[in-house]
């Protein structure tokens, strides 16, 4: 079988299919192959999650060629349908991919993809975005088929842990109450003492209730703002931790 590489001038449909093929691996499906010389029930190439025909003529692509692709993938209702042409595809063929979740591509004589609908921008974004490997299962982040056959992109691990963080930094009021619990304590402490000390020409500042209550909040006020500097302290060697 004729081989393809990148920027070379596409010869004839064997390379064409090849061409198909190298894009697909680059795009989520590594395990993706050309399909041998012969008869091949309308696929083009496999993979053991996507399957593809390449198109190489010179009128658009119909919907009765789409549904050949999809009517090959029978009962495996867990496969991707990629459809490569050479020139584009008609009005009635787009809706119908759209509908089934296909991907439709087009191809220049280098082998430069285009997108043709929504399901291919998808597929090509992946390109710009490598899989990023899970640290636990030696799983990536890739475009999987959702229930609806369109394909979509599952953040990981990093990514999830990065949007829990930022929405522990949007808290609602009890939970900035909570966040800030010393702070605002020793506020209250620190107006108790400002209260106290105006007023104290009106209060008896001789008589020993007086002073033990006035010893009593100051003594409060330092510990929550000693308290609260303690916090400060852990929570930013905390958090440098996890980075």
């Amino acid at each position: 079988m004729t081989q393809w590489e990148p920027g070379q001038h596409v010869q004839g449909h064997q390379q064409a299919e090849e061409m198909a093929a190298h894009h697909m691996r680059r795009l989520g499906h590594p395990d993706a192959r050309a399909t041998p010389v012969g008869p091949d029930g309308g696929i083009d190439v496999r993979a053991r999650s996507a399957i593809a025909q390449v198109k190489m003529e010179s009128t658009y692509t119909g919907r009765p060629a789409l549904q050949r692709l999809y009517g090959a993938r029978a009962d495996d209702r867990h496969l991707q349908l990629w459809f490569f042409s050479a020139t584009n595809y008609t009005r009635d063929a787009l809706t119908y991919a759209d509908g089934v979740g296909m991907i439709l591509l087009t191809w220049d004589h280098q082998g430069r993809l285009t997108a043709r609908n929504a399901a291919a921008e998808r597929a090509l974004a992946w390109r710009s975005a490598p899989p990023t490997a899970h640290p636990v299962a030696g799983r990536t982040a890739g475009p999987v088929v959702g229930s609806t056959g369109r394909p979509r992109l599952v953040p990981s691990p990093d990514t999830r842990m990065r949007a829990s963080s930022r929405e522990r930094r949007r808290p609602g009021l009890r939970g900035w109450l909570l966040h800030h619990a010393l702070r605002v304590v020793a506020v209250l402490l620190l107006l108790v003492l400002v209260g106290i000390g105006s007023n104290a020409a009106e209060l008896d500042a001789a008589s020993p209730v007086f002073r033990d209550v006035f010893a009593g909040v100051g003594t409060a006020f330092v510990l929550t703002v000693l308290a609260a500097i303690g916090q400060g302290v852990y929570r930013s060697r905390r958090d440098e931790g996890r980075r």
